[in-house]
């Protein structure tokens, strides 16, 4: 009787080892709480799942959420030791390869530019000759890295055979890029083909549709092109697909357009859109144009 008792207590035991009976339900709970950003939670999970992997490959995937979600909690320091885990045993190329970017990536979180630049570069050596978006995207990681140095000119050189990349992300994030590198160049000719390159890109994603008018708002009036910063504010503002956020800095900008061409009516109307607006930002300036204006 003891001895069965005692098997009983082990069998118990050995379930309580893992709330999650397959890899798959560990994995998929660790998403599930990450998306949540839930991160210890996710942390948990992932660690469920690396021990109940029963593949090499498996076994990468859940070390490499690991180190993923360490960083994405700001636990930096223990989530790249995990990363270089699953750099270490990966079993093939691209999962080498999305290790190594995401090393460098988080390194560039934390403003360790130049460290996140020379791992950034090992991306590209290790996935020389391989199909992945994360080697595409190394240069343009790279770029962004020596904008914030303020090497605009390295940054320019970085990102240049990347304009033309048939992946619409990859184009977009060089595009930002050569944007921003011009900008710090004071290179006016440079921003405008930065702009014409992010407004042409085909069917971009709502976030690419939204950045790209920003940007172009933002040249446009710098060059008090008011008309012009207008067009990219009604773009925004009538655009569908766009979140809330995106929307209202649509209304913004063609308030501040109004204004600026001297369009009291329609600036009031604009800035009385947000005056419930959820960015805390522009329901203040609302209440405040709003109040100055209808004195006038």
């Amino acid at each position: 009787m003891k001895k069965i008792s005692a098997i009983l207590l082990a069998v118990c035991a050995a379930g309580m080892l893992s709330a999650y009976e397959t890899y798959a339900e560990a994995y998929k709970a660790g998403t599930a709480a990450r998306a949540k950003r839930d991160y210890k939670s996710a942390y948990a999970a992932y660690e469920e799942a690396l021990k109940l992997s029963k593949s090499p490959s498996a076994k990468n995937s859940a070390e490499f959420m690991m180190g993923v979600v360490l960083c994405e909690d700001k636990q930096y320091d223990k989530g790249i030791a995990q990363l270089r885990e699953a750099l270490n045993s990966a079993v093939n190329p691209h999962q080498k390869v999305s290790a190594q970017f995401h090393i460098a990536y988080y390194l560039g979180a934390q403003k360790k530019y130049e460290e996140a630049i020379a791992e950034m570069q090992k991306v590209k050596e290790i996935g020389k000759g391989l199909k992945n978006t994360y080697v595409d995207l190394a240069d343009c990681r790279v770029g962004t890295y020596l904008v914030a140095l303020k090497k605009y000119d390295e940054a320019l050189a970085a990102v240049k055979d990347s304009l033309a990349n048939k992946n619409s992300n990859v184009a977009y994030q060089a595009l930002l890029v050569s944007y921003d590198a011009s900008k710090g160049l004071k290179n006016t000719e440079g921003m405008q083909a930065a702009v014409d390159g992010l407004l042409a890109l085909k069917e971009p994603q709502p976030y690419m549709f939204f950045t790209a008018r920003v940007r172009a708002f933002e040249l446009a009036r710098s060059q008090k092109k008011h008309e012009e910063a207008l067009k990219y504010g009604e773009e925004i503002a009538s655009k569908e697909g766009l979140n809330a956020y995106m929307h209202d800095h649509g209304v913004y900008y063609k308030a501040v357009s109004y204004a600026s061409l001297g369009d009291k009516e329609n600036a009031i109307a604009q800035w009385k859109l947000l005056e419930n607006s959820s960015v805390k930002y522009f329901k203040k300036q609302a209440a405040s144009n709003i109040k100055r204006l209808e004195k006038k």
